[in-house]
């Protein structure tokens, strides 16, 4: 605790004057804001909102120009019913249905018995609500259909840990219990899933009716039980963020289908709920001059997608022009000049990404009528480069390396990218469905959540003009309707980029000191061993060599080498956030390693993070890696998401075949070289103190909260 204190001091005495004097008022203000609205909503009700009868103006879509031909019929079928049953995949839970019953699966052995309400008769509210609450909630629920059940939008559905929406909503309570997640919650909460309702009700014209009543019931439902400033899903305003641009664009995507309207009273209500939702973003901003990270920039692309949708008059002028402001500001301090994330996670640019790139594609659609100034060359080179980075660090299986944190966030989920498979298959396949309750004639949609397609399609809108993506068409298409909604694709065509450092090779050549240990691996084509000789794999044989490129991203810290039978991507990132190692791992000189399709190492990724402090450390240890393994951290872990900056990489020489990396922490000094060939890639380990190679046996997580059995 003492040496966050000082870090934090540390880090406040090298900021400007004026950084120091705006950190300073933005504290004093919030504290103000927070102490009044903490007595008011004491007594009163959080939101008492007086809306004049107006509706919400929304982003212009043409569906016949939006691209569906990659939706197939069995998968929006399936997810249609799981989306109307109120079941939910999140996070590895399964598709569990959420609602008020005590059906959860447990966590590691973490089960607890959560709120049941049989009989929603009237009244059932005021058990959850205090009573100040209650006939504001009333007046949502005179917009929901007599059939519709509701959602228990509170609850981990995986343990059946449940948080109190009569609690103010600060400070930020975790969990009183053990395994209990808090992202669970706030995963629901963010309803990426409307979007796709949306999408599920243009391709089946015979249900949009019940779609869109869906749409509706899910909206004040949300509102009736979360009021605003109460309860888990207001406490972190990235999630309020996330969640107010979904809505605006379901609510957009909805009112595009031909001849749709939304009635008088629930429009009135929409406008109500965007509005309530852009105030408080606006007013819990996760803004620091020391660190504005993935949160604030969310808060940012939020705004602007909620206020986009505002009547004139409605504080959208304010909002709007504040937002512009900050995207960029962030948009150019969050991602470095060669398109990678300050933030040292390859999961985390890709949430970061997505934000970029959809507020981007917002802010030129506004930009057509005026409300905003559109993307500038500089920002539209960001842009990108961001795509291109996700492009190069998607390994040959689709996934995105997993350096760094993943919890597989998103900004939004359009595409769905997986398979339909049987619900044995997936319960055998992950180690974390134990106890999943299911029907054996049930069909499981299996998300593939580590993949980048969905990002590389929404830039490639920005850079492709005239040609389609391979990946997600509909992303695609959606992109360039806002972009074409302002501009022809000619004025909006690619700029050439004046500095590309991405592809740019230089051969370093360093005299080295001799390190006093050493160890080789041998790792071939047709299979590969330690230096005992010992064969762990079999493959065909393959020329390593073969259209052989390397590609590096130096300011990020990741070095890739690829052909047509390689895919080596090697980490030699800092931590990350400016040191701060939120979503940093002790994994500096590890690697992912790929040959014919197959792979021979990955990264065993996140798993969790505050259910299971114990996990959350594993995962992110040095000794969970194929790091050289010295018998000590390489940097020390704080808190949950706070590391020591104790650790320097430096890259001591490249060359077409060869690299070499070398990490130093404290006393310690570790060098990797790797020498590619036709046959077999040569890997040197030196260090100056003793060491072993292998890491530690860890299921690998095939995303936030997923564990594939047999997989290490």
């Amino acid at each position: 605790m003492i040496r966050r204190i000082t870090q934090s001091y540390d880090k406040i005495r090298r900021l400007p004057g004026h950084m120091i004097a705006k950190q300073a008022l933005f504290s004093i203000k919030r504290a103000i804001r927070g102490r009044y609205y903490q007595i008011r909503d004491g007594c009163l009700s959080s939101q008492p909102v007086k809306i004049r009868p107006l509706k919400l103006c929304p982003l212009t879509f043409d569906w016949e120009r939006l691209d569906c031909s990659r939706f197939a019929d069995e998968t929006v079928k399936n997810l249609t019913q799981m989306y109307m049953e109120h079941r939910f995949d999140l996070l590895g839970s399964g598709w569990i249905k959420n609602g008020f019953y005590n059906n959860a699966p447990g966590l590691e052995g973490y089960r607890y018995e959560a709120l049941e309400i049989p009989d929603f008769h009237e009244g059932w509210l005021s058990a959850l609500l205090l009573k100040c609450d209650v006939d504001r909630a009333e007046r949502y629920s005179r917009l929901i259909s007599p059939e519709y059940v509701p959602i228990d939008w509170q609850k981990d559905c995986k343990t059946g840990y449940r948080w109190d929406a009569r609690q103010w909503y600060r400070p930020v309570e975790l969990a009183r219990l053990a395994g209990a997640d808090i992202k669970m919650p706030w995963e629901l909460s963010r309803l990426e899933h409307l979007p796709r309702l949306a999408i599920f009700a243009f391709l089946n014209p015979a249900a949009r009716n019940q779609m869109k009543q869906e749409f509706v019931d899910e909206c004040m439902d949300f509102m009736r039980q979360n009021p605003v400033r109460r309860g888990v899903n207001w406490m972190c305003t990235m999630d309020v963020g996330i969640r107010t641009a979904n809505i605006a664009l379901a609510y957009s995507l909805f009112r595009a289908l031909e001849g749709f309207q939304f009635a008088d009273d629930v429009e009135h209500m929409l406008t109500e709920i965007i509005f309530i939702h852009c105030k408080h973003i606006y007013q819990n901003l996760e803004w620091s001059a020391l660190l504005c990270s993935n949160h604030y920039l969310a808060n940012i692309c939020g705004l602007l997608y909620g206020a986009a949708l505002l009547p004139p008059g409605y504080r959208r002028e304010k909002w709007l022009a504040f937002a512009r402001k900050e995207y960029r500001q962030e948009l150019l301090n969050q991602f470095y000049e060669e398109g990678s994330n300050f933030e040292g996670s390859v999961g985390y640019h890709r949430l970061s990404g997505e934000m970029a790139v959809f507020t981007g594609a917002l802010i030129e659609a506004l930009s057509g009528s005026g409300a905003l100034q559109g993307l500038n060359r500089e920002e539209r080179s960001r842009i990108r480069k961001i795509g291109r980075f996700a492009a190069d660090t998607m390994n040959p299986d689709g996934d995105f390396v997993q350096i760094g944190d993943n919890d597989s966030g998103r900004f939004f989920t359009l595409t769905p990218a997986g398979s339909l498979k049987k619900v044995e298959d997936a319960v055998n396949e992950y180690i974390s469905l134990s106890g999943y309750p299911y029907q054996q004639d049930e069909m499981y949609w299996d998300e593939k959540v580590n993949s980048p397609e969905q990002l590389i399609s929404a830039v490639a809108a920005f850079e492709q003009m005239g040609s389609k993506p391979v990946f997600c068409p509909f992303t695609y298409s959606l992109v360039r309707n806002m972009i074409e909604s302002a501009h022809s694709a000619e004025a909006s065509g690619r700029d050439d980029d004046s500095y590309d450092p991405v592809r740019h090779l230089n051969n370093y050549d360093h005299e080295q000191e001799i390190l006093r240990y050493q160890n080789k691996w041998y790792i071939g084509s047709n299979g590969y061993c330690y230096e005992n000789g010992d064969i762990l794999n079999q493959g065909n044989k393959v020329d390593l060599t073969e259209d052989l490129e390397y590609v590096g991203y130096h300011r990020f810290g990741i070095h890739i080498y690829r052909s047509r039978y390689l895919y080596l991507c090697i980490n030699a990132t800092d931590n990350g956030q400016g040191g701060n190692g939120g979503h940093a791992h002790n994994d500096k000189l590890s690697f992912e390693l790929w040959i014919d399709g197959q792979a021979v190492f990955q990264d065993p990724g996140t798993y969790v993070y505050t259910p299971l402090l114990q996990e959350r450390n594993r995962y992110r240890s040095t000794k969970a890696h194929n790091c050289i393994q010295s018998g000590i951290e390489q940097n020390r872990f704080i808190n949950t998401f706070a590391m020591s900056d104790d650790t320097r990489c430096e890259l001591l020489e490249l060359k077409q075949q060869k690299i070499v990396l070398q990490v130093i922490f404290g006393e310690i000094k570790q060098r990797r070289s790797f020498v590619i060939e036709k046959e077999k890639i040569t890997i040197i380990d030196e260090s100056n103190r003793t060491f072993r190679c292998r890491s530690d046996d860890v299921a690998i997580s095939g995303g936030y909260g997923k564990l594939i059995r047999g997989k290490s």
